[in-house]
C-alpha cells in the first residue's frame, strides 16, 4: 500500500502537480473511507485508524471514516476553488458508490456462480481497478489540461492484476464465505469436476486439470500488472516494465509464491527463444 501512495505521488509529481502533501492526504483520505465502508459492509475492522478507546468494530468503522472524511474536506478546501469541491465531491463520492458496491455485490445469491468475465466486469473493475484509479480523480479534476487519462489507465490494469492474484490465493476462504471469485469461476467454465474443486479447495490438492487453469490464471494476472507499468514506461514516467516486473516478483515472495514466478519466468524464456 505505501509503494502504491508513493507510486501515486511519483506521478503528480511527475505532471508537476502543486500541493503534493494535500494530495497525499486526499489519496490516503479516499483510501481510509473506502477501507472502512468495506469493513462496516464485511463486518471486519481491518486497515482503519487505531482508536484504542474504541472496541466496537463498527463505531471504529464509523469514526475513522468521518476522521478520514473531514481530511478530504480540509485538503480539497486548500487547494480547489470553492465551486470545484463540490463538484468533486459529487465525483468522488459516485466512484466510492460503485467500489462500495462491486464489493456488496461478491455475495452468492440464490446459489448463482458468475461467469469468469462477469466476475471480472461487474466485481474486479470495481474493488481492483477502480480502487487504485481513483486517485487519479482529484488531480484530473483540477487540473484539466493535463492528461491523467494513462496513468489512470495503468493503475486501473495494475489493479485488475492485484485482485485477480487475491482471488487465487483466497479461492477457499471465498468459498467458506459465500463470496465470488474469478479463479472458482474460471475453473468452473474449464469443467473441473466437482470431486476436483473439492479436493483442491479442501485439501489444496490439484489435479492435472487445476494445474493447468492455475498456470493460465497467474500469466493473465502477471501480464496485467506488467502492461500497466509498460503504459508508465511508454508516458514517461522513472518507473516502467523492469521496475515492474522486480515489485511483481518482490510481491509474490512476500506471498510465498516463488514457484508460481519462477513458473512465470519459465514460461517467458520460452517465448523469447
Amino acid at each position: 500500500k505505501n509503494f502504491f501512495s508513493i507510486l501515486m505521488l511519483l506521478i503528480l509529481d511527475f505532471k508537476n502537480v502543486n500541493h503534493l502533501k494535500s494530495h497525499g492526504l486526499i489519496i490516503h483520505a479516499i483510501r481510509n473511507i473506502i477501507t472502512n465502508t468495506d469493513n462496516i459492509i464485511d463486518n471486519e475492522n481491518k486497515g482503519n485508524l487505531n482508536i484504542k478507546k474504541l472496541q466496537q468494530p463498527t463505531l471504529k468503522n464509523i469514526m475513522s471514516l468521518l476522521i478520514a472524511n473531514e481530511i478530504l474536506n480540509v485538503e480539497l478546501n486548500k487547494i480547489c476553488k470553492n465551486e470545484n469541491v463540490s463538484a468533486i465531491k459529487e465525483k468522488l463520492l459516485k466512484s466510492i458508490y460503485e467500489i462500495a458496491k462491486g464489493e456488496e455485490i461478491r455475495e452468492i445469491q440464490d446459489m448463482r456462480i458468475m461467469s469468469y468475465s462477469e466476475v471480472i466486469k461487474k466485481i474486479h473493475t470495481k474493488i481492483g481497478g477502480e480502487l487504485l484509479s481513483i486517485s487519479m480523480l482529484v488531480p484530473g479534476e483540477i487540473y484539466k489540461t493535463e492528461n491523467f487519462s494513462q496513468f489512470e489507465k495503468a493503475l486501473f490494469e495494475i489493479g485488475l492484476s492485484l485482485q485477480l492474484l487475491d482471488d487465487t490465493v483466497d479461492i477457499a476462504e471465498d468459498f467458506e464465505a459465500g463470496t465470488q471469485n474469478a479463479f472458482y469461476s474460471y475453473l468452473v467454465e474449464n469443467k473441473i469436476t466437482r470431486g476436483e474443486l473439492e479436493d483442491f479447495i479442501k485439501n489444496n490438492q490439484m489435479s492435472e486439470s487445476i494445474k493447468k487453469c492455475y498456470k493460465e490464471i497467474i500469466q493473465k494476472a502477471i501480464n496485467q500488472g506488467l502492461r500497466g507499468f509498460e503504459i508508465f514506461e511508454e508516458n514517461g514516467l522513472e518507473i516502467g516494465y523492469e521496475e515492474g516486473v522486480s515489485l511483481m516478483k518482490f510481491m509474490f515472495k512476500n506471498r510465498g509464491m516463488e514457484k508460481e514466478w519462477e513458473m512465470f519466468e519459465k514460461n517467458n524464456r520460452k517465448k523469447e527463444v
